[in-house]
């Protein structure tokens, strides 16, 4: 019976340890990714003379404009991950930036954290959407046509890769 008892409390203290470790993770996670999205509404920002801030719609999506362009935010599209050989974890945020109500780029802005300060190192303009980050490994959904194209969203004009972040640039991985 004592046995039954030890071996009880081992469980139970082993689960709730790892309970509290993902709930630390899942808070830094989600830090992280206020800070990238501040970083990201001031990059909009600075681009844009005079903008304006959308309402929120339902999922949260908002946008940043003046006279002649629109950047389109979805807090969705930021992404946390291992993306440099550290082990810090870092960041992307995809925007869709408009000119004239018509989808010009979609533009994604890379985020590294040097020493716990997050950094954007670059904005990518590529037709992708991320799906994760993952070991140094960005995987992405990667659209075959155009975004002015009829069969953009075919499920046969997409397909999945995996890219590296180096020199600036993300290299895909076939």
């Amino acid at each position: 019976m004592r046995f039954f008892s030890v071996l009880l409390i081992i469980i139970l203290f082993g689960c709730t340890k790892q309970k509290t470790q993902e709930i630390k993770t899942d808070e830094l996670n989600e830090k992280l990714k206020k800070e990238a999205t501040q970083i990201a509404i001031s990059y909009a920002k600075s681009i844009l003379i005079n903008p304006t801030t959308s309402i929120p719609d339902s999922k949260g999506v908002f946008s940043l404009s003046d006279s002649t362009k629109r950047i389109e935010f979805d807090p969705n599209s930021v992404h946390s991950g291992l993306i440099d050989d550290d082990q810090n974890a870092d960041a992307i945020v995809s925007l869709i930036f408009y000119h004239s109500n018509q989808t010009v780029t979609d533009h994604h802005l890379i985020m590294i954290n040097k020493n716990g300060d997050l950094q954007k190192v670059a904005d990518l303009e590529l037709n992708i959407r991320v799906i994760v980050i993952n070991n140094g490994k960005i995987t992405a959904e990667l659209h075959t046509k155009p975004r002015t194209s009829i069969y953009y969203n075919c499920i046969k004009c997409k397909k999945i890769v995996d890219y590296k972040f180096s020199n600036d640039s993300l290299i895909a991985l076939y």
